[in-house]
């Protein structure tokens, strides 16, 4: 009987799909502002953290490590590594021969196999740059000449 029930179902609505202008949002969930967070933060009233802050504050300058990096971590933004620039004699040549250069710099350990990879792909862009001019140009002139 439940299958019965179901086929009629399906014919009348259609099962699995959202009718139109049926949201389902409305009423369910949770409500907004009552997780754990947001119960955190409005039972820390201003002046509360303000004595919070200023405890963690006494407890660096009195040497303890932890509120120190505590402090840090959050105040200070972490320090990212700056690559020196990478200073190679490449030949004026095609890109072929630049290539070679650099494989030869990073053999004999001039250059560091990562900055050779990071220039390598350097070449390799300015390869596919070249064949996209080329083929550009390829195309504008059989368009002149169709025209």
């Amino acid at each position: 009987m439940a299958l019965a029930s179901l086929a009629v179902n399906r014919e009348k609505k259609r099962v699995g799909k959202f009718e139109p202008g049926n949201t389902a949002s409305k009423g369910f969930g949770r409500p907004v502002g009552t997780g754990w967070a947001a119960q955190m933060k409005a039972a820390i009233d201003t002046d509360r953290f303000k004595k919070i802050i200023e405890a963690l504050c006494e407890q660096a300058e009195a040497g303890d490590v932890s509120a120190t990096s505590l402090i840090l971590s959050r105040m200070v933004p972490p320090v990212k590594p700056i690559q020196e620039p990478v200073k190679l004699g490449l030949p004026d040549g095609t890109l072929a021969e630049q290539a070679a250069a650099l494989v030869k710099a990073v053999a004999d350990g001039v250059v560091s196999p990562s900055d050779g990879k990071t220039c390598m792909d350097i070449i390799q862009a300015a390869a596919a740059l070249g064949e996209l001019q080329a083929l550009e140009a390829r195309i504008t002139e059989l368009e002149a000449k169709r025209a």
